[in-house]
């Protein structure tokens, strides 16, 4: 736990130099001198991170796999399958993959967010930046980009990395609709209203599913949805969670940012970046209340538009000029990102990252 704790620490610091220095050569240096760092940890890493060993084992088996009985995604068997034909080191598929995560994901932060360090902070608060990725991350990297394409108006590349994004988890094809979402004029009564909508409709639909298909009933279709979606852990969902939990635990992690972000940015709303990125994690949460009522499997299909919380976090305090107010605003975020990191550091299934385990490099 030491281990994740250090860099987080590190990269706070980091980031209270970017916020109050803005040097930017030397600020540039830090941050992709902390994303290599993070990239190297990735593939370095051995029996860590969730789903290890389903991941290794299919590495390992995927050549005498026949494409029809395979369980994963095309793009993602094309990957495997290509790296297998010429190797049996999995550290290899985890270096490439780890080049595809890190590159869409570390240009995505740069080109989207006011203060890329901040915003890679809280990324590993949430993710640990996704040193520890599974195949859903690799897809949500690429998703991430994708905005970039919506803020330029550039449909034909967004549409083609939503169909990359898919191949790899099939969850991906739904961040096709961020298209429309990021421009909606919504007012936030509205969006208010939706939300709480929402989160009212997963409470009736679980006491209904709960009555009318009973406890034989409502396991029975939890389990072939688990089935269908293929991952036995991962960075939101686990089998000890319930729904209650579940529900609590994103009503403060979601509503906390969203409502800041509503009053911060309330007379900006004009603005088309604020407006799209405020849309896309309003969207995710709307997604994440709806899903989580039907099974906690589905919230999965709210990670790629949860993701931009990074780059909201960061408007935010680049938005207050003096600088007392805007230390004081990072004080805040810094205590709420350390709190999810706690979190995640003392979730059901840390055992399978803590400690953090390497390759013999020497």
């Amino acid at each position: 736990m030491e281990f994740y704790i250090t860099i987080f620490i590190i990269l706070l610091f980091f980031s209270l130099l970017e916020v109050f220095i803005k040097k930017d050569i030397f600020i540039k240096s830090l941050y992709w001198g902390m994303c290599s760092f993070l990239f190297t940890l990735s593939f370095i890493r051995w029996e860590t991170g969730t789903d290890w060993h389903n991941y290794y084992g299919y590495f390992q088996r995927v050549l005498q796999r026949p494409y029809e009985y395979d369980e994963f995604e095309t793009g993602f068997r094309v990957l495997n399958y290509t790296i297998r034909s010429f190797t049996d080191e999995y550290t290899i598929l985890l270096l490439f993959s780890g080049l595809i995560l890190f590159s869409f994901q570390s240009k995505a932060i740069k080109k989207l967010s006011p203060l890329p360090l901040f915003s890679l902070t809280c990324l590993f608060a949430s993710q640990v930046a996704n040193i520890l990725f599974v195949r859903q991350w690799i897809a949500v990297a690429i998703l991430f980009y994708s905005i970039v394409y919506i803020k330029n108006k550039k449909f034909i590349p967004f549409l083609i990395l939503v169909i990359l994004a898919t191949t790899i988890h099939r969850s991906s094809f739904i961040f096709i609709l961020s298209w429309w979402i990021f421009r909606a004029k919504i007012s936030i009564k509205w969006m208010i209203i939706w939300l709480s909508l929402s989160i009212l409709f997963s409470f009736i639909v679980q006491q209904l599913l709960n009555s009318l298909l009973g406890s034989f009933g409502g396991t029975v279709i939890q389990a072939k949805l688990n089935m269908y979606l293929n991952e036995t852990y991962n960075a939101e969902v686990n089998e000890q969670h319930n729904f209650l939990f579940t529900l609590i635990r994103g009503v403060g992690n979601k509503l906390f940012v969203l409502i800041i972000s509503l009053f911060i940015f309330r007379k900006r709303l004009e603005e088309t970046e604020i407006r799209g990125i405020i849309n896309i994690y309003w969207a995710g949460s709307l997604l994440y209340f709806i899903m989580i009522s039907i099974s906690l499997a589905l919230i999965r299909f709210s990670f790629a538009f949860d993701i931009v919380y990074i780059i909201l976090i960061a408007h935010i305090i680049e938005s207050f000029k003096k600088k007392t107010n805007k230390g004081i605003v990072f004080f805040i975020f810094s205590i709420y990102i350390s709190l999810r990191l706690l979190q995640f550091l003392s979730s059901t299934y840390s055992e399978q990252f803590i400690p953090y385990k390497t390759i013999n490099l020497f």
